[in-house]
């Protein structure tokens, strides 16, 4: 029996008329999940899904969504899990690269439940939405899901007894992260009855959430948005973990407020880590600039464009260490040569080059930085459009704010900041007068109305890229 498929099946034998997923007046009991499971391996198989298979799930989160990466798993398969929010394009490159046995948008259904016990080692392929180029799919390993699972509740501090609110598709990998929770420790699923902020407030009250999982955009709309979260019961919350993208410091204050009770909790990582860093409770006071320390069994590095480890202090490319590392990404070899890299630390074990900047201090907290490739030079000087951003998130008024460039004969690149917020461009302006050097100032600036997200909550880079080149 594979490794996952076991543990699905040991959580379901232990957990039986425990909740795996509530929604609205649904209930799915863990033995109900386990049942149905079977019946849709039985499905598969029936269909021609071998071990080895590569199965393509395309779906909304919800009870399909939940069972079918584990009945994937009893035959064998590896889910594929592409995002709603990929392109017609994208989806048919993925699946000229793939070439899946199947493509699913709901699980079908057999009669009997299976029982065979088949081999399986990898545990998923998970497409990126595209946000900031094409789509790479991420190849990990069953027992580095599993494995990783466990560190994340051991770090953060949740298990069986918790009911978790899912804010993020399942189809990405924080959501993903989310669905492995439920079928490692056992732990309660919830979703909102109906889509929405309203959806999220309104399940967290009638379900007694004890942990959100979400990210800045989602919290954004909760604290700040139309959503009566402030109106509803928030008292059985006692962890809010979020992770994405960089939290502005408004919404980490408002989430302190909304949660004065709740633990807040920040994490780093990439799908190729499966979790790099988590927030200890101790160092709440240091964040949002501080994002966490390493993951149990899992090491941070810092090195230079030598790929030299550098002191505590020091700025460069993080490296991820230890256990979460991927396999590799599908058929593309030299990508995975760039990002899965021997360890720089002890030249033993691979590694992943992230492709972030990030600083370790003395006590190993990891503040990040800007993406490498989003680097720019303006007039021959450095310019990061995250520090540019996080100016023009603390502007009042500023309810949102992203900069993207374009190429620039004159200034090599010129840089366009998309600002949400009624009649706030000149103090816009000013503030980045202030707080800017003249080559990090954006030449143009854009009032929208708010700015484009992929269906994980991260701003569309590169919808607003288009905009500005054309």
């Amino acid at each position: 029996m594979n490794p996952g498929w076991a543990r699905f099946c040991q959580t379901v034998a232990a957990r039986g008329d425990h909740p795996a997923l509530l929604m609205g007046d649904l209930v799915v009991r863990f033995a109900d999940l386990g049942r149905k499971a079977r019946r849709v391996a039985s499905a598969l198989a029936a269909q021609g899904v071998r071990p080895g298979d590569r199965v393509i799930l395309r779906m909304e989160n919800g009870v399909d969504a939940m069972t079918l990466p584990a009945a994937l798993w009893a035959v064998g398969a590896v889910p594929v899990l592409v995002p709603l929010d990929v392109q017609p394009g994208a989806v048919a490159d993925i699946v000229a690269r793939t070439l899946p046995r199947l493509t699913l948008t709901e699980a079908p259904e057999g009669g009997a439940e299976y029982s065979d016990e088949v081999p399986g080692e990898l545990g998923s392929i998970v497409f990126t939405s595209g946000s900031t180029g094409r789509p790479k799919g991420v190849v990990q390993r069953q027992d580095t899901l599993i494995d990783g699972a466990g560190r994340v509740a051991q770090a953060v501090g949740f298990g069986p007894a918790d009911r978790l609110l899912s804010a993020v598709p399942w189809s990405h990998d924080y959501g993903w992260t989310q669905l492995l929770a439920m079928y490692v420790l056992g732990l309660t699923l919830v979703l909102p009855a109906v889509p929405g902020l309203a959806g999220l407030a309104e399940a967290m009250e009638q379900h007694r959430v004890t942990v959100i999982g979400g990210v800045p955009s989602v919290y954004a709309g909760l604290t700040r948005g139309i959503s009566d979260l402030g109106t509803r019961d928030r008292s059985s919350v006692r962890v809010v973990m979020s992770t994405g993208s960089a939290m502005p410091q408004r919404i980490w204050d408002d989430l302190g407020v909304m949660f004065p009770r709740a633990r807040r909790v920040l994490n780093y990582g990439l799908t190729e880590t499966f979790r790099s860093a988590t927030l200890r409770a101790e160092d709440e006071g240091l964040a949002p600039q501080v994002v966490g320390s390493a993951l149990p069994g899992s090491g941070l590095a810092i090195v230079g464009p030598d790929g030299q480890v550098l002191p505590a202090g020091e700025w460069g490319e993080i490296v991820h260490r230890g256990a979460g590392v991927f396999e590799g990404y599908w058929d593309d070899p030299e990508q995975t040569a760039l990002r899965r890299r021997v360890d720089p630390v002890n030249g033993q074990g691979w590694a992943v080059f992230t492709g972030d900047r990030g600083m370790l201090d003395s006590e190993g907290r990891l503040t990040v930085g800007d993406r490498m490739d989003r680097m720019v030079k303006v007039m021959g000087l450095a310019a990061s459009p995250l520090a540019i951003e996080t100016v023009l998130r603390a502007v009042p008024g500023v309810e949102a704010a992203a900069v993207v460039f374009r190429s620039h004969d004159i200034l090599g690149t010129e840089l366009h900041a998309f600002v949400v917020g009624k009649g706030v461009q000149k103090a816009a302006e000013a503030a980045c007068r202030a707080a800017l050097a003249p080559h990090e100032r954006p030449r143009r600036f854009h009032l929208v109305q708010a700015l484009p997200l992929t269906a994980s909550g991260k701003v569309d880079l590169v919808a607003l890229t288009r905009e500005v080149v054309g």
